[in-house]
């Protein structure tokens, strides 16, 4: 979810989202993989109000790729596998 400031805490929402056939257009979401870092440092995330635990590279990840004033839609392995 956007936030103006750059160090206020990272909120997101989990849902499902139908994938279309590829003849009707592009999908408008965004991927992230990413090396999943020392599971010993852990940073909290808001999902659908409820806390998470993700690493330190993935908190980090989030904190650089939020915008000030846009929703982004992301497909992130590590929580939507997981």
């Amino acid at each position: 979810m956007p936030h103006e400031r750059e160090d206020a805490a990272i909120e997101c929402q989990l849902f499902n989202y139908q994938l279309r056939d590829s003849s009707e257009g592009a999908n408008l979401y965004e991927a992230l993989s990413y090396v999943w870092g020392d599971k010993s440092t852990r940073r909290s995330i808001s999902i659908n109000k409820c806390n998470v635990q993700v690493t330190a590279n993935l908190y980090a990840a989030f904190l650089h790729l939020r915008d000030r004033f846009f929703e982004r839609v992301l497909w992130v392995d590590a929580i939507c596998i997981n």
